[in-house]
């Protein structure tokens, strides 16, 4: 009687099959979430540098605009320099730092105020 040691050529195959179908199917799924988390992730960011902008605005409400309609800006970096945001914002696609010369516009309208990050000087 023959004593078996191992796997047949077709067992393996059969194998590696399986495997290259589960990688098929988990790969554009693990690529989608990774996709989708980026972008949350750089929606959070965006959120974080407007609230920064409106802590500021809290903290020095004699600079902020008298006038409906009437406007300032103030930079990243005037808000890092300031403790308002950490020194080092990364964007999380191309993983280089964020331009902080980017201005958030801040606007009276009525009693209340709209700050705006322009996201394309990003």
């Amino acid at each position: 009687m023959k004593k078996s040691r191992g796997f047949t050529l077709a067992e393996l195959l059969g194998v590696i099959v399986i495997l290259g179908l589960i990688a098929l199917v988990t790969i554009p799924a693990i690529t989608d979430s990774l996709k989708r988390y980026r972008k949350n992730l750089s929606q959070i960011q965006i959120d974080n540098i407007v609230t920064a902008a409106k802590n500021w605005g809290s903290d020095h409400l004699l600079e902020l605009p008298d006038a409906e309609g009437g406007t300032i800006t103030i930079t990243i970096s005037e808000l890092q320099a300031q403790g308002y945001l950490k020194d080092e914002l990364k964007d999380p696609d191309t993983k280089k730092e964020l331009n902080t010369s980017a201005k958030i516009t801040i606007k009276r309208i009525g009693k209340n105020y709209q700050y705006t990050l322009d996201e394309s000087q990003l």
